[in-house]
Order: C-alpha cells, then sequence, then structure tokens
C-alpha cells in the first residue's frame, strides 16, 4: 500500500477492506476506500487515487492469511481435546487441520503453539465458521487482551519476514505522531468539509442576529 500507515499502530500493513453501506460505496466514487490494519485491526478509510480497477479483488478478503505450520490444540465439547495444526493464520482467525469432527457453527477453546519454546497463545473462545476436507476455519470470538497482544506480534512478524516473532520490532515513532497521522484520515477532512459547507450555508441563508443593548434600538 506504499506509505498507507495505520492510524492507530502506524504500521504500512493494511490492505483494502469491503465496502460496507451506501456510504462507502458513494465515498469510493471520490477514491476515498476501507482499509484495514492487518496487525491492530483498526479499520479506517483514506484516499487512494488509480486504484479503482482492482476494487473488487481486493475486497474478496479483508485479512491477510498467513501460511505456517504450528501445532494447535481444540478443546471442543465436554473436555474433548482435539490435536491440530495450525496452517493459516491472520489476527482475526485461524485455519486448523485436524482429525476430529467438529460441527461447524460451534465454539471452541483453542490453544495455538504459534511460538516455539513459549506458552501456546489461549483463545478463550472461536467460532467454526467453515468445515471441510480435515480442516476447521476459526474466527476468533474472544481472547484476553494480554493474548490478543501476542498473537499480533507474531502476526507483526511474519508480516515483517522476521523469523523470530520476538525478534525486536522498529522503533515506533513518538506518540504525539499518532494524534497527527489521524489529520491525514480521509473521515477528518470529509466531516470538516461537511461542518465547513453548513457554516458557509449558515452564513448565507439565515438573516444577521443583533445583539442590542437594552433600551435601545439598533
Amino acid at each position: 500500500m506504499g506509505g498507507l500507515r495505520c492510524p492507530r499502530c502506524g504500521r504500512h500493513h493494511v490492505r483494502r477492506a469491503h465496502r460496507a453501506g451506501a456510504l462507502e460505496r458513494l465515498l469510493s466514487a471520490f477514491a476515498v476506500y476501507p482499509f484495514r490494519c492487518q496487525v491492530c485491526g483498526r479499520r479506517f478509510r483514506a484516499v487512494q487515487v488509480g486504484r479503482r480497477q482492482t476494487l473488487q479483488t481486493l475486497e474478496r478478503r479483508d485479512w491477510d492469511r498467513h501460511v505456517l505450520h504450528r501445532p494447535a490444540t481444540l478443546m471442543i465439547r465436554d473436555g474433548e481435546r482435539a490435536a491440530g495444526e495450525v496452517v493459516e493464520l491472520s489476527v482475526a482467525g485461524c485455519t486448523v487441520t485436524t482429525a476430529a469432527r467438529v460441527p461447524e457453527g460451534a465454539s471452541v477453546r483453542a490453544e495455538l503453539g504459534l511460538v516455539a519454546g513459549a506458552p501456546p497463545i489461549v483463545v478463550e473462545a472461536a467460532t467454526v465458521r467453515s468445515v471441510g476436507a480435515g480442516r476447521v476455519g476459526l474466527a476468533f470470538a474472544r481472547l484476553e487482551p494480554q493474548e490478543l497482544e501476542r498473537l499480533r506480534e507474531v502476526v507483526a512478524a511474519l508480516l515483517a519476514g522476521w523469523p523470530d516473532p520476538h525478534a525486536p520490532a522498529a522503533p515506533r515513532e513518538p506518540r504525539w505522531t499518532d494524534r497527527l497521522r489521524a489529520l491525514r484520515s480521509a473521515d477528518f477532512w470529509f466531516l470538516l468539509a461537511i461542518l465547513l459547507l453548513f457554516a458557509l450555508a449558515f452564513a448565507q441563508f439565515l438573516p444577521l442576529v443583533r445583539i442590542c443593548p437594552a433600551g435601545q434600538s439598533c
């Protein structure tokens, strides 16, 4: 995505997201599209000129899926544990190969051994979105904050191509730059334009209001 950054975490790992509602479809006519950060999950809008021809391809999926092979354990029901392997991963979910029969729509608990030598990342609740050919697609529904942060570190490492998810990250910019980055948001300028148009209309069409001291005529 070039120089496009996430307004929350400042990373470049963003991709075009699916348009939601009539407003976003209208804004796309002016090259304003929704994007999704692949690390922190923030969804935002930004201007991107000259990419309308690839919109449909990019909108098929909001999340990049990273291919890997890491052990996993699923807790299905009544304490039943099923061994498996994570073969695709994103911040929002994963695909696990397993010999166990897991019904679509079920809620499971997952332990993902994504980092060698470290405790597994625990997903307290995940919804089974798809089942087939020994593969189970999971959408993460609930993680503890510390587990979510660990998951984001792993995904950030995969996006950066680091072999070790705990390798030192690139230096973060000062916190005040996060606030300045919001000024480049398409939503900010869209709201500002509406406020300016409203102010101009108010000044143009409403009569001038004069405030006169008591007992005097203006």
